[in-house]
């Protein structure tokens, strides 16, 4: 199994906000490890990052901007500013990577037990050769210095992402390889749409900036069989016709009299 970390770290104490393993890397999982590490920890001032592609997401920039965090990214020349993080990752890799059996094949979810158990009860307790205490101590220091957001905030679906969708003429959106229904109303609009990337089962649709409710997934059977009932051509009897949209019969015409017929009834009456 591959496993791919990331973390954030306090640039003051060292102090680890939050560091996961994900299965896969990418914008998705820096951002998710980001938000616990804001819930966790509090909003930093500024955020240090590579300057590499999945730290120049545009998700990235907004999120950024929303909570006043100042995104600067290092210069791909300039190790130093990378170092602490890197020092913490020797330091992962001696302690903790090194102590894991290698014989026995962990889950993602028991790797993370077993590291976040050792950040809360060993790395964060240890003296750092830096700084003359452990990190754990230093950022009590500072504590109160700590921006916070709002209680009322929403922090799930503050760093939810936004995307600009066109809703097709069967009331439909495409949105990483899945089919959504929007209102009906919104036809040939281009909608707003925002989710956690990491778990897409909720879809809000905006429109000018305004909620228009969640979007449902189209189930691909049931849509199938409706697709298919409408290729089946309707057979209209020959003696039906269309006025204003609507059937109406046609009225019988009689037939007319034969010349035989009206001698024949003379005949009779004389």
């Amino acid at each position: 199994m591959q496993a791919f970390l990331y973390a954030v770290l306090d640039d003051a104490s060292r102090l680890i906000a939050h560091a996961q393993f994900y299965a896969h890397p990418g914008p998705d999982a820096f951002l998710d490890c980001l938000r616990q590490a804001v819930a966790a920890r509090g909003v930093c001032i500024r955020l240090y990052v590579d300057d590499a592609k999945v730290f120049r997401s545009s998700q990235l920039a907004r999120i950024g901007e929303s909570i006043h965090i100042l995104i600067i990214h290092a210069p791909p020349q300039q190790a130093q500013v990378r170092s602490k993080i890197e020092r913490f990752f020797r330091t992962l890799r001696e302690q903790f990577l090194a102590n894991l059996d290698p014989q026995r094949t962990l889950s993602l979810e028991e790797l993370n037990q077993r590291l976040w158990v050792w950040i809360e009860q060993v790395y964060h307790h240890s003296e750092h050769g830096c700084l003359g205490t452990s990190p754990l101590l230093r950022w009590r220091r500072d504590i109160e210095y700590v921006r916070q957001l709002p209680p009322a905030t929403d922090l799930r679906r503050l760093f939810f992402y936004r995307l600009n969708r066109l809703v097709r003429r069967d009331s439909t959106f495409k949105l990483r390889g899945q089919f959504y229904e929007a209102p009906p109303s919104l036809e040939g609009e281009t909608i707003e749409v925002r989710f956690d990337p990491l778990d897409p089962s909720e879809v809000e649709i905006y429109f000018h900036g305004e909620a228009q409710g969640l979007a449902r997934p189209v189930d691909a059977a049931i849509n199938a069989q409706l697709t298919s009932l409408k290729s089946v051509p309707v057979r209209v009897p020959p003696d039906w016709q269309y006025f204003c949209g609507g059937p109406r019969a046609k009225t019988p015409q009689t037939e007319p009299e034969k010349e035989h017929d009206k001698d024949k009834e003379t005949k009779e009456k004389e």
